[in-house]
């Protein structure tokens, strides 16, 4: 069947039909025009692909920029920045509500709109005519076809033809107003202006600031006629406002514009270009907690309706260790004791004294100063200057030394030694501030043996002190070294790390003379600051634990005063020989109960106490003072710094040492309350 089949099938078409033949050259034609359909589209796909790959990959770049320059982000209003509370909740720093109007700008709105809007804004509220020369001529040619007639016919030419620069063109025409010229801007176009020039002041998605310390009236004025103000409306600004009761500015620090070097970092964490930040001190340190989340506004249309999209968030609040009562009565009784040096003509150097009070178990800083009376004979607090200032501060230190000698094994507990004046070849004859016989590891911090002193440099030294004769140190560089990392251990020398910003070590002395090492064993080497002595102070309070200090305490939530962020206490080392720290510590409890610590002792609980005195490389002498209290379970530690306090004329001279008497009203004053 299939034979048949194939034996009967038609194979030649040239008898076919006419309609068979049409049929076949339809088919053809489909055939040709589908394969060049088919071409086209694949070309237009390659054109395709080809286009993408250049908006994708090779102006991919170009055209994010033109994305960010064309697309106008949210408006964003600030928020209250959190507060600085004191320990027991006293407000320290808070802020001042201020109303402003603002304006945000309108798409295709031309010079001569926004000048009839200037001009409408100039009669509703009080605005001031007042504007610079440069202003004034700028205002002179955009209302007179920008001085196109200032320029001759030449210079127009060479302008057209790009010869002139335009900055040249602008320089001729500005050169060629005349005070005739700026006379003839009415007062009314002047105000106008004002607004304009402050409407176009702005950077893209922010509002142009048009008016600040507005009333209630004024508010409630543009709100009754906002058709009539497009673009304006009331908003919201704050601004810092401190306790005026303490003096403590300079360590809360500022809040201002964002530094230029970080700027990238603050957009990039979300902030806009024209936010405030905090920019020095405690403002800066712990910005991120203060500053909050910015409300967010968003424009419904071309009439810049703004209404608002996300909510803001007040900054949290920051609860400092500081004592408000404690803060202000070290600030005034610091004030007084200078005022009382007036007059007084061995006093007339000294001119700043600085404390430091703090709890020695957790590090927390209770009250500051420095106190200085300015060149113009006016007092003031500049706190910064615990942290920034350092001095050499003489006997103070000398716990730190006497554990050193014990540690090292260098002096033994209860080791005696003579403190007569020692007599080294080629120098001058040491002593202390007289001779004080038999002395051990306690007494001489009882009485303040410079020679035991010298005696643990020279131990750990491995020489041998020959009266008369050379003292030649084998290893200076080394000795120098290991006194370093002991003082370091107690906070002299290093930073405190203190959660603020700023904080400078100190100098320190060349080590190429070993001659000085004696020197460093009594404080008149390397410069400390009066916070690097509370820590030395606050290590031997507490048994041996250097603590880090610090300002804030924690960060709360405003409105359910939930704690959001802790500053938890912190031990950054301990020393290893908890037995000769409690001999340093009875020294300095013998020193202040036995009257060797200025009047400390009258106190009706036990202290330790230890005073210093120190030669400055400005002819004058530094006076010091340390303290804690109670001495058996320490609450408060205290370091004072009075810088240049009289003249150096020797050892058989010597003032009060003003430090003393204030360290006892201090500590008084808090105990009573403690």
């Amino acid at each position: 069947m299939n034979f048949l089949k194939n034996k009967n099938r038609v194979k030649d078409y040239s008898g076919s039909s006419e309609h068979l033949k049409k049929k076949m050259d339809v088919e053809k034609l489909i055939n040709y025009r589908l394969k060049i359909l088919m071409g086209i589209i694949m070309i237009l796909v390659g054109i395709l692909v080809w286009r993408l790959y250049q908006v994708q990959i090779v102006q991919a770049e170009h055209f994010a920029d033109l994305r960010e320059k064309y697309t106008t982000p949210p408006i964003k209003g600030n928020v209250m920045r959190g507060e600085f509370h004191d320990r027991n909740g006293k407000v320290l720093v808070s802020n001042r509500t201020i109303n402003t109007i603002v304006y945000d700008p309108i798409k295709s709105m031309d010079y001569d709109a926004k000048m009839e809007l200037g001009m409408h804004f100039a009669n509703a509220f009080p605005v001031e005519e007042k504007l610079n020369e440069y202003d004034l001529k700028t205002l002179w040619l955009r209302e007179n076809k920008l001085g196109k007639e200032l320029l001759t016919d030449e210079e127009n030419e060479l302008f057209k033809k790009g010869s002139l620069k335009e900055s040249e063109a602008e320089k001729l025409k500005r050169e060629r107003i005349t005070e005739e010229m700026i006379n003839s801007l009415s007062s009314e176009k002047r105000k106008a202006f004002n607004i304009v020039s402050k409407m176009e002041n702005i950077q893209m998605g922010q509002s142009a600031l048009i008016m600040e310390e507005v009333t209630n009236e004024q508010i409630a004025y543009l709100a009754e006629h906002a058709n009539e103000f497009p673009g304006f409306s009331h908003r919201i600004r704050y601004e810092r406002e401190h306790n005026e009761e303490i003096n403590l500015e300079t360590i809360f620090g500022g809040v201002g514009d964002i530094p230029y070097e970080k700027l990238d970092y603050f957009i990039s964490s979300g902030y806009a270009k024209d936010a405030e930040v905090g920019v020095y001190g405690l403002e800066y340190q712990y910005e991120r907690l203060l500053s909050g989340v910015d409300v967010e506004y968003e424009k419904n249309g071309s009439k810049i309706e703004v209404s608002e999209k996300k909510p803001g968030q007040k900054g949290f609040d920051l609860v400092t260790a500081i004592d408000f009562d404690l803060q202000k009565y070290v600030e005034s009784e610091s004030e007084a004791l200078l005022r009382s040096m007036e007059g007084i003509a061995d006093r007339k150097n000294m001119d700043q004294i600085q404390v430091v009070v703090s709890d020695p178990n957790t590090g927390d800083i209770l009250a500051f100063s420095a106190v200085t009376r300015g060149s113009d004979g006016n007092y003031f607090n500049d706190p910064q200057r615990i942290m920034l200032n350092a001095f050499p501060l003489g006997s103070t230190v000398k716990g730190a030394t006497v554990y050193m000698g014990l540690n090292e094994g260098v002096m033994k507990h209860g080791q005696a030694i003579m403190d007569t004046p020692m007599t080294i070849a080629g120098t001058p004859a040491r002593v202390s501030y007289r001779n004080l016989g038999m002395v051990d590891d306690v007494s001489s911090l009882k009485l303040s043996s410079n020679i035991y002193m010298f005696y643990v440099a020279i131990g750990l030294g491995n020489t041998t002190y020959v009266p008369n004769g050379p003292l030649v140190f084998p290893d200076p560089i080394k000795t120098y070294g290991t006194m370093r990392d002991y003082y370091s251990q107690f906070g002299l020398g290093v930073k405190t790390q203190v959660d603020y910003p700023r904080e400078e070590i100190g100098f320190k002395g060349s080590t190429n003379n070993s001659g000085t090492l004696l020197e460093f064993a009594i404080g008149q080497f390397d410069n400390y600051n009066a916070l690097q002595l509370n820590q030395y102070i606050s290590t031997i309070a507490n048994g041996g634990y250097r603590m880090k200090p610090r300002f804030v305490t924690e960060a709360q939530n405003h409105d359910t005063k939930e704690t959001v962020y802790q500053n938890n206490v912190e031990v950054l080392n301990v020393l290893e020989n908890p037995e000769a720290l409690s001999h340093v510590r009875e020294g300095m409890r013998q020193c202040a109960a036995t009257g060797n610590c200025t009047d400390i002792n009258r106190l009706g609980f036990p202290v330790a106490a230890k005073t210093g005195t120190a030669q400055d490389s400005n002819g004058l002498r530094n006076s010091t003072f340390v303290a804690f209290a109670p001495f058996d379970s320490p609450k408060v530690a205290v370091s004072c710094v009075a810088p240049n306090a009289y003249p150096d004329r020797g050892t058989g001279y010597a003032l009060l040492n003003v430090c003393g008497p204030l360290t006892t009203k201090v500590i008084d004053y808090y105990m009573k309350d403690n």
